[in-house]
């Protein structure tokens, strides 16, 4: 099944698209993305090279949509999450995976109202993790 993807490169590229073959304990995935003539390509993606995988909901988004940063949970049985990533944006959510020991987390973000259903974020690309009680 396919996956819509916003994915985020730590050095501020963005390339959106589908992936078929994500998983977190992978170095490398392939995402489908098209150009402006809307022509097809497949690009490998270097897990280690992201800041984050976005999966959406509308790969085309909401640029003035502002996401809440509360702590409403969405998720049982889920910890909440402030995650701040070394750019500085923070990304408030909760997380089922956390596990610092695994390449990354999953967060799903806590405004129900965001595009992202939920978001890949490897460690190295976060300043700090915090579990909010």
């Amino acid at each position: 099944m396919a996956n819509k993807v916003v994915v985020h490169f730590s050095d501020k590229r963005i390339k959106k698209g589908f992936t078929y073959d994500f998983a977190p304990e992978k170095d490398i995935i392939h995402v489908t993305v098209s150009d402006e003539k809307g022509e097809k390509s497949i690009i490998e993606v270097n897990l280690n090279s992201l800041k984050a995988i976005f999966f959406v909901k509308d790969l085309k988004g909401n640029k003035n949509y502002t996401e809440r940063k509360t702590t409403e949970f969405r998720v049982i049985g889920a910890k909440k999450i402030k995650a701040v990533f070394n750019d500085g944006e923070t990304m408030v959510g909760s997380t089922v995976s956390y596990n610092p020991s695994k390449k990354g987390l999953f967060i799903t973000p806590s405004d129900p109202n965001s595009n992202n259903v939920r978001v890949y974020v490897p460690f190295k690309a976060l300043k700090s993790v915090e579990i909010i009680t």
